[in-house]
């Protein structure tokens, strides 16, 4: 390629490489924190409740497989009304998809941990906690495949750095206090820390808001 197109292709490459190494260390430095700061007991039981939780982030992961290149082809049409139909539809279906499983979590959670073994059944707390912030992950949609395939990777990027900010803080002084409670509250603030930001990012871009509960008339 040009030049031209390998300074725009690092341009937006890095942006997507810092977000991707941010994940991958966000997504192992919670049970190392907390077998460093806790119990043996405590990683045993977050470890099944965040796995237990994040079975519906699978959903999101399929959707996204499908509506990112969408998003991507509305955006270089210029086409924003429909983007925004795609993206609430696709929200929408999450949702719907999720639901069983989040209630679940919440209302049966010491049932859930129990099934692994009656010592896991009194941390039902930490499989709700984790579910809420699974629910925010859900309930706000593809918003970070929105900010990318629409050339927004650096504000993907920084909503990573302030999520991955905001649960390592969080971990370091929650964990010597709750255990493996205080590492889900952790890891729940950041999973909504970065879909909360990364929502307002969409919304100053596009213009929309395009979580669960939006309207698909365009702001």
């Amino acid at each position: 390629p040009a030049p031209s197109a390998k300074a725009a292709l690092l341009r937006s490459s890095m942006p997507l490489f810092w977000f991707s190494l941010l994940n991958a260390l966000m997504g192992t430095l919670d049970v190392l924190l907390l077998g460093a700061l806790g119990t043996a007991a405590d990683v045993g039981v977050y470890g099944i409740a965040v796995r237990l939780a994040m079975l519906t982030s699978f959903i999101l992961l399929a959707v996204n497989s499908y509506v990112g290149p969408q998003f991507a082809a509305f955006n270089e049409r210029k086409d924003t009304d429909g983007l925004v139909r795609l993206a609430i539809a696709s929200t929408r279906l999450t949702m719907a998809a999720a639901a069983p499983l989040l209630l679940m979590f919440v209302l049966a959670p010491k049932w859930l941990l129990g099934l692994f073994g009656q010592e896991f059944a009194g941390s039902g707390i930490v499989l709700t906690v984790l579910a809420l912030g699974q629910f925010v992950n859900v309930a706000t949609g593809s918003v970070g495949q929105i900010l990318i395939m629409s050339g927004h990777e650096r504000d993907m990027r920084n909503a990573s750095f302030a999520s991955a900010a905001v649960t390592l803080a969080l971990h370091v002084v929650l964990i010597p206090r709750f255990g493996a409670a205080g590492a889900a509250v952790a890891t729940a603030a950041g999973v909504m820390t970065l879909n909360l930001i990364a929502s307002a990012m969409v919304r100053r871009r596009v213009g929309v808001f395009v979580h669960f509960f939006a309207s698909r008339k365009r702001l």
